[in-house]
């Protein structure tokens, strides 16, 4: 697993970025770091340093404000674009570019194995809300939570519908840095790093885990449409500079949110884990870690340490929050 990931990140960073910002004609400021040397396989990167840029990790411990996730939306909108501009102008170079990823469906029902135990601890995400809810939301929660890590591969596939491109597929707060003013420590622009989990699959995939994680209910009640719309005028804007003349024929709106509707299972039952370490403190920090290190080591003996979902009250509020909002949205 390990060697495909790295070689996947190095594959990133000299082949298909690289295209994206040309086919696009990209320019500076882009939406990754550069790499400032890249060698053949096995590859060593090296990324220029964002920190005299004003660029930093958010705090973790907040949900996104409207401007945080509107630049994220943008960068990861301009990904998603340029790769779909790639696929559409010139197909050959695209299918290289994915097959140099080497996620195939073996590496993924591989990479999946591990997976499951970060799906584990969601197991326990509707005893959080089971008082605020009753028993009849309790037992759909319980069923979803219960099957999603059986089904979890139909989350990673491409859509069989079409609107696929290159996805990020570890997109989380963790891999995200902001830029700053120095003077107002006003956001102004954002950046994605770490593309080791990139595959070939469905936007929503990444858009779902982020928007409906890392947000909370005010900003979702006010600002979800138009964050989604701001989104898609972003990925149509990249496909236009690309020279691709009927975006919608690429990826249309109804496209995106049919693809919503596939994917929010995966946003939810992500959700609670992701609130867990992120607001919680070292101790929860620390457990995911362990489980990480064991899951990654090779010569790891025994099961991976697991990661108990605790009733913290940031937890059990978010995904109350997020379980009301698919229950008004027609979800649940």
């Amino acid at each position: 697993m390990m060697s495909r990931v790295f070689a996947a990140e190095g594959s990133v960073y000299s082949q298909l970025l690289p295209a994206m910002e040309e086919i696009a004609g990209m320019r500076a400021p882009l939406p990754w770091p550069r790499s400032v040397v890249t060698g053949p396989p096995p590859h060593c990167l090296v990324l220029r340093d964002l920190r005299p840029d004003g660029f930093a990790m958010v705090d973790r411990k907040k949900p996104l404000d409207l401007q945080h996730c509107r630049l994220m939306l943008r960068a990861i909108a301009r990904f998603h674009g340029a790769g779909m501009a790639l696929q559409h102008l010139r197909p050959d170079a695209f299918r290289a570019m994915r097959d140099a990823l080497g996620a195939d469906l073996a590496a993924m029902k591989e990479t999946l194995k591990n997976f499951k135990h970060f799906l584990a601890p969601g197991q326990a995400a509707p005893d959080l809300v089971r008082d605020r809810f009753g028993e009849e939301v309790y037992a759909k929660l319980k069923e979803l939570f219960a099957n999603i890590p059986d089904k979890y591969l139909d989350f990673v596939l491409p859509d069989p519908e079409g609107g696929n491109t290159i996805v990020h597929s570890d997109f989380h707060l963790n891999n995200i840095l902001y830029q700053y003013d120095k003077d107002t420590g006003a956001v102004q622009d954002c950046a994605l790093i770490d593309f080791q989990m990139a595959r070939y699959g469905c936007p929503a995939s990444d858009l779902m885990p982020m928007l409906m994680a890392f947000t909370d209910k005010a900003l979702r009640d006010e600002h979800w449409q138009g964050l989604l719309r701001g989104y898609h005028d972003e990925l149509q804007a990249t496909l236009r500079a690309a020279g691709c003349e009927d975006p919608d024929a690429i990826y249309s709106w109804q496209r995106l949110t049919a693809q919503i509707r596939r994917h929010w299972r995966q946003g939810l039952s992500r959700a609670p884990l992701f609130v867990h370490v992120m607001t919680g403190g070292d101790e929860e920090m620390k457990a995911v870690q362990k489980m990480v290190a064991h899951l990654l080591n090779k010569d790891a003996v025994g099961d991976a340490p697991t990661v108990n979902l605790k009733k913290l009250p940031a937890v059990a509020q978010r995904f109350g929050d997020l379980v009301q909002d698919v229950i008004d949205w027609g979800w649940l």
